[in-house]
């Protein structure tokens, strides 16, 4: 499915609607952190160019956070590098850069290591915004249901090691795609091509249980790429992932580099793998407000389309 041009707009307007903190293009509060976790997370090694948001405890942890200055405000916690809703036990040298704080609200342990603040500070206190975590896992649940009720395209497998999908040149488009989670294991290329810079693609991942992730993806903006894992348990990352990942309900397995935004409800980073962030990676698509009325968001168009704006929704098969 590719919803495109004014009733991309009519989304947008119908949005209104959303909470303070999510707008009809984002994920919500998350979308200003390289990561949000709702739950637990352990990462004795590697980066994240961006800011890190945990629920719960960050055990085996040995990390860097944010090699490029982008970092958000929570109620009156600033600059922050770490948001951190439960304890702290480092495993090896932790590093906070460009300036960025942390905030633990829980015990810091450090067992022996340092963790390197290079311009800012540490606050073992409580988070001025610590409900931020509730309610961004009700927000990420809501889209994510949301998002997967979409009807989709399938993509093209006809070359089971290149599989393709072709935008079809088409302006300010949500594209929808649909893929079974089963399929994602097998060391595959997925080839993007006819799509412009204002366009969003959507994946939804169907199947629950634990699904393998060995894609390559090429040939469209990792910042406008959005895979939706709505009932996946757990999400193993095996290779370099393209796009942002929305697992709201699982517990990812990160072994490669993740390009984008990560929700989950746990992480666990092994091998050194890296978060990357800033504008190639941000996520700047468009989509729909989260777990929307059908009513409200079809009654909106209506109305822009009385005022004189024209609505196409377009269905193709690559």
């Amino acid at each position: 499915m590719k919803l495109s041009g004014p009733l991309a707009a009519a989304l947008f307007a119908a949005a209104l609607a959303l909470p303070v903190g999510a707008s009809a293009n984002d994920l919500g509060t998350a979308n200003q952190f390289n990561a949000f976790i709702f739950n637990n997370a352990t990462a004795p090694g590697g980066h994240s160019e961006g800011a890190v948001a945990v629920g719960g405890n960050w055990t085996k942890m040995g990390y860097t956070v944010t090699q490029q200055q982008i970092e958000p405000t929570l109620g009156t916690d600033t600059n922050i590098g770490i948001y951190l809703g439960g304890n702290l036990s480092l495993s090896g040298t932790a590093t906070a850069n460009s300036s960025s704080n942390v905030y633990v609200q829980g015990t810091y342990t450090k067992n022996g290591n340092n963790f390197n603040l290079n311009g800012g500070k540490l606050y073992n206190q409580p988070l001025s915004d610590s409900g931020v975590f509730q309610s961004q896992q009700t927000y990420s649940s809501s889209q994510s249901s949301s998002l997967a009720s979409l009807a989709g395209n399938s993509i093209n497998m006809s070359d089971p090691n290149n599989w393709k999908i072709d935008g079809g040149n088409l302006n300010n488009a949500l594209e929808v795609y649909t893929v079974a989670g089963s399929q994602l294991g097998s060391n595959v290329t997925l080839n993007l091509s006819n799509f412009n810079s204002t366009d969003t693609l959507l994946i939804n991942v169907t199947g629950g249980g634990s699904i393998n992730y060995n894609v390559q993806l090429n040939g469209f903006s990792d910042s406008k790429i959005l895979w939706n894992f709505g009932k996946a348990s757990t999400v193993n990352v095996n290779r370099q992932f393209d796009g942002s990942l929305l697992a709201y309900a699982a517990t990812v397995n990160q072994y490669a580099n993740i390009q984008g935004t990560l929700i989950a409800n746990n992480w666990n980073a092994y091998n050194s793998s890296e978060l990357h962030f800033g504008t190639s990676y941000q996520f700047a698509g468009n989509l729909p407000p989260a777990a929307p009325e059908a009513s409200s968001i079809f009654g909106m168009a209506g109305l822009l389309a009385a005022g004189g704006l024209s609505l196409r929704r377009k269905r193709r098969t690559a």
